[in-house]
């Protein structure tokens, strides 16, 4: 199976004890793979303060792109939604 037609894996698989280091992992790989697609999100990280709860509940911040990297990003998913 190719590698954008990979199952997901379920979130407790890899990290189910840290979801701060899965929060950076999934950041690390939406970032590779955003680059396959000549896409970059220039603030893409992992939100710190969300990672000071307890528990941790980290979130990934997307931050804001222009209309160039959102028209991207849409012909990325569009293209991959008709599959």
């Amino acid at each position: 199976m190719n590698q954008e037609n990979r199952e997901l894996p379920s979130p407790s698989d890899a990290f189910s004890d840290n979801p701060t280091a899965e929060a950076y992992a999934l950041t690390d790989e939406l970032a590779e793979i955003l680059a396959r697609h000549g896409i970059t999100l220039p603030s893409l990280r992992v939100d710190l303060p969300s990672c000071t709860a307890v528990p941790a509940r980290p979130l990934i911040e997307l931050g804001r792109a222009n209309a160039t990297t959102v028209r991207l990003l849409v012909g990325v998913l569009a293209k991959a939604a008709t599959r």
